[in-house]
Parts: structure tokens; C-alpha cells; sequence
């Protein structure tokens, strides 16, 4: 059977809750690097995984969380549209700035 994925509802939220839990090592720090609630992290995960279908995270035999295959690649993923938001209000900020020449279309 194939998993339905809702990829218009997976939203910058999600995906940072993912990157944040990875980096983290679990919800509460994760959360404290959010500057959110751990029920708030934990229900973008969670929205995260119905809205693809599948689990990102599991726990290892040590109770480590361990991202799925799944997960990895959803992390890299989240890592690149990160690096290209960032690289976006560089260059917002740049133009606002006057630090850019001005471009008529």
C-alpha cells in the first residue's frame, strides 16, 4: 500500500522541530532551543510524520533517539531549505540596506 504523503502541509515549524530534536538530543532541549513548549515540539513531530506517512525518529537500544532512513533524508532536506531562507534574508537585508543595485523588470 502506499503511504499518502500531504506535502502542502508540511510546514518550516515541522521541520525545525525535526532539526531541533536531532540537534538536541530530545524534546526538552530541543523545545529550550525553540523557545517553545516540549508538547509544542512534540506535536510538530508528530504532524510531521502523519503528514509523510511515516516515522523519522526511533529509539535506540542505548534510548537515544536515532533518526529512520526516512528521517535523514527529511533532515537534509530541512538543512537545505534552512541554508536557502537564511541565504534569501541575506539578501533582503542587503537590498533594504541599499547595499544593491536596484533591478527594474
Amino acid at each position: 500500500a502506499t503511504t499518502m504523503i500531504h506535502e502542502q502541509a508540511i510546514t518550516l515549524k515541522q521541520l525545525r522541530a525535526l532539526a531541533a530534536i536531532v540537534a538536541g538530543g530530545n524534546l526538552s532541549l530541543a523545545a529550550s532551543r525553540l523557545n517553545v513548549t516540549v508538547p509544542a515540539v512534540s506535536t510538530q513531530l508528530r504532524n510531521l510524520e502523519a503528514n509523510l506517512g511515516e516515522p523519522l525518529l526511533e529509539r535506540g537500544p542505548d534510548g537515544k533517539t536515532l533518526l529512520t532512513a526516512i528521517g535523514r533524508e527529511v533532515l537534509a532536506a530541512a538543512e537545505q531549505i534552512d541554508a536557502i531562507l537564511s541565504s534569501c534574508i541575506q539578501k533582503v537585508s542587503a537590498i533594504s540596506a541599499g547595499h544593491e543595485g536596484l533591478v527594474f523588470l
